[in-house]
């Protein structure tokens, strides 16, 4: 499991800068998105 959970943290890290790199506008409302979406996989597993 905190194999699993260190994979999430990574690809998360990775989409973050790509979705701001991509789109600054929208990427700060994806960031929100993607922070709440690794805290609920982050707490499950």
């Amino acid at each position: 499991m905190l194999g699993l959970a260190g994979l999430v943290n990574l690809a998360l890290g990775v989409a973050i800068p790509i979705v701001l790199w991509t789109n600054p506008a929208a990427g700060i409302l994806t960031m929100g998105w993607l922070i709440g979406f690794h805290a609920l996989v982050h707490g499950a597993l």
